[in-house]
């Protein structure tokens, strides 16, 4: 008996992936192998729905199951032969003829499921820059800035207001461990001044650090989903 657990969670992508015939499985790691570097998970999942590879909703189980071996393997220093025969393992154990190869075949399937697993370059890598962006504590998600008017009354409100400042509300939305929260600031024109001032240099200190490692370095996007 395999010590290796199938979370249930997996189990949708996981029969999606036994389901497939040999032509789809290797449809699937050609796709895999073409896709662009440091793509998002929704990106991924739109090319394999686009690439008639999954629907929408198998994509997205199929996907969050790789993302979660290809963490196990890089992350745990999983042998992939170990990885893939303790997956293929606990399956076996499970009394659920769809959570077997279609064609019955396990050694053909691990042939297929270790090739997909060995793809760092192209989905390994996406997979790893999604990990690093999650590992900061808050990640940006949206913002908007609402502007009003505050007059400053005098004690006989009666007589109107003659003063008045503007105030500008900075609404940040924000995920902090995977919880969608926002955060409003108040500012002034002097403070957006002075964030106009350093997003400005934000930018031309990444433009700087792009042109000094162009040559030795491939920048991916962040990637937040």
């Amino acid at each position: 008996m395999t010590d290796f657990t199938i979370p249930p969670r997996r189990l949708p992508g996981l029969k999606a992936l036994l389901q497939m015939s040999e032509k789809a499985l290797i449809k699937f790691e050609n796709v895999i192998k073409n896709l662009p570097r440091g793509l998002r998970t929704s990106e991924i999942i739109d090319h394999l729905e686009a690439e008639s590879v999954f629907s929408k909703s198998e994509a997205d189980e199929v996907v969050r199951v790789f993302a979660e071996l290809y963490s196990i393997k890089s992350e745990d220093r999983t042998d992939l032969n170990e990885l893939v025969d303790g997956v293929c393992d606990a399956l076996n154990e499970l009394d659920d003829d769809s959570l077997k190869p279609a064609d019955g075949d396990w050694d053909k399937f691990k042939t297929h499921f270790k090739l997909l697993l060995s793809m760092d370059s192209t989905i390994g890598i996406s997979f790893k820059a999604f990990r690093l962006s999650i590992q900061n504590e808050k990640t940006y998600v949206d913002a908007n800035i609402f502007s009003d008017i505050r007059p400053a009354f005098s004690l006989d409100v009666e007589r109107g207001f003659d003063t008045a400042v503007i105030i500008h509300n900075l609404q940040i939305e924000y995920h902090t461990d995977r919880t969608h929260k926002e955060i409003q600031i108040a500012l002034d024109c002097e403070d957006i001044r002075k964030l106009k001032e350093l997003l400005d240099r934000a930018e031309n200190k990444e433009a700087s650090m792009r042109r000094q490692f162009e040559s030795t370095i491939a920048f991916l996007a962040f990637p937040k989903s």
